[in-house]
């Protein structure tokens, strides 16, 4: 159990950090917040799904949220139609990092 905790951690730092040292600057809008069935720490998770603004026919990026903090900055953010800048693997959709958001984690 241990070594596997070590191993996803050590995992998703080096995902990170390939991402902020490869990854494609960008602007993003928030296109969608949906419900996942799956609950973290009691928390419903949501999958809020961006749109690059730069290329509108991209296929979309998503990010899996359950803390209260950055659902609240992502509906924020789409009500009012800003924009919020991050990096991504223009290969995979999936890994994006929006260091905006990271104040928000609370």
């Amino acid at each position: 159990m241990g070594a596997g905790l070590i191993f996803r951690v050590v995992w998703v730092w080096r995902r990170n950090l390939w991402i902020l040292r490869n990854g494609t600057l960008g602007d993003f809008r928030v296109t969608g917040i949906d419900p996942t069935a799956v609950k973290i720490n009691k928390q419903q998770q949501f999958k809020v799904t961006l749109q690059r603004l730069d290329q509108a026919d991209a296929e979309p990026h998503e990010v899996r949220w359950y803390k209260p903090a950055l659902l609240a900055f992502a509906r924020e953010r789409q009500h009012n139609g800003q924009a919020i800048f991050g990096l991504f693997d223009p290969t995979k959709p999936k890994k994006v990092l929006l260091p905006e958001a990271w104040s928000a984690r609370g």
